[in-house]
């Protein structure tokens, strides 16, 4: 018999789950409104010039979790010839430093009975530092196949408003022709993102966290892994993490 309990959090989590593609399906006719010129009229009056100091890419000046669309991934890997698993890392937040603290109370709700960690699309991988591993010379090294959230940086879109984050580039002068296309970008970007979330609340599959997962978790975590399965929209991908290297490994895509 299933447990009462079982049943009541699934019934919760549908309910969010359904609410969830309401709201951000409501915010795509949204999406599709914002007009380019407007922008373009925002961002000559802010003013953006990238200065190419390389602080967006350090992890000691904010966050700088670069988050990835499979099709980002795939250029990269196309156009710089370079294995997936060298690019990506599973979206863990710290949990390399995180798991053996207080927060891993919360962050373990995310682990199956099976021991795996769910988590839901890939970032840019970083080096033990926190930078940015294609960040050289204060230079990008995958520049020509960036991902957007770099390339439209400090800029982003956040309930149909444009918004930005702290960066030495505000304020410089930007010509009408780069307004165009970072608008252009930021409305693409945006668009892309909400799509991004429908789909990952349409495809989320309820999981049941138990003891025996968390157990499960700790004793690969003790062999020095973390067996990992990242959801994306239209491909699911299972591997692991080797702590000493921090070396991800894909072992199976379904």
């Amino acid at each position: 018999m299933v447990s009462t309990n079982i049943l009541t959090e699934e019934t919760r989590i549908e309910r969010l789950r359904v609410a969830s593609i309401e709201h951000w399906t409501n915010e795509l006719k949204h999406a599709h409104l914002i007009e380019t010129r407007f922008l373009i009229n925002q961002l000559q009056k802010i003013g953006f010039r990238c200065l190419k100091c390389g602080k967006c890419c350090k992890k000691k000046f904010g966050d700088n979790y670069v988050h990835l669309f499979l099709s980002e991934i795939e250029a990269i890997s196309k156009n710089y010839r370079i294995d997936i698993e060298e690019i990506v890392s599973p979206y863990l937040e710290d949990i390399l430093t995180d798991c053996v603290s207080k927060k891993f109370d919360e962050m373990s709700k995310s682990i199956d009975s099976e021991g795996f960690f769910h988590v839901d699309g890939w970032i840019l991988k970083r080096c033990k530092s926190g930078n940015c591993i294609f960040l050289k010379e204060n230079k990008c090294h995958i520049y020509k196949s960036r991902p957007s959230i770099c390339s439209t940086y400090p800029f982003y879109i956040y309930k149909s408003k444009m918004m930005y984050s702290k960066c030495p580039g505000i304020g410089h002068n930007i010509s009408l022709k780069d307004s165009y296309s970072l608008a252009s970008n930021l409305i693409s970007r945006y668009i892309s993102e909400v799509k991004y979330l429908i789909l990952m609340a349409s495809r989320f599959h309820t999981r049941v966290v138990s003891k025996s997962g968390k157990s499960k978790f700790y004793e690969n975590y003790s062999k020095g892994l973390i067996r990992f399965i990242v959801h994306n929209p239209g491909k699911i991908y299972e591997g692991l993490i080797q702590l000493n290297s921090e070396k991800v490994l894909i072992t199976n895509i379904y």
